[in-house]
């Protein structure tokens, strides 16, 4: 892939792959519902980006602890 000039960037795309598949990918095993629906996490609507949406919860749920 372009752009994974270190192991750095690397991870990154990697970790960006798999909070995708773990929290906004509809699963069949799940009935086309998505990991964060089932975990009963704020659902995006359709005008919100969800990657913006679960960054600015997991942020206020960090800074409120």
């Amino acid at each position: 892939m372009r752009g994974t000039d270190s192991p750095e960037t690397a991870q990154t795309i990697i970790d960006g792959e798999r909070f995708y598949y773990n929290f906004i990918k509809p699963h069949m095993s799940l009935d086309g519902m998505t990991p964060a629906q089932i975990a009963n996490l704020p659902i995006p609507s359709a005008d919100d980006n969800p990657w913006l949406t679960y960054l600015k919860t997991a942020l206020e749920e960090s800074c409120s602890v």
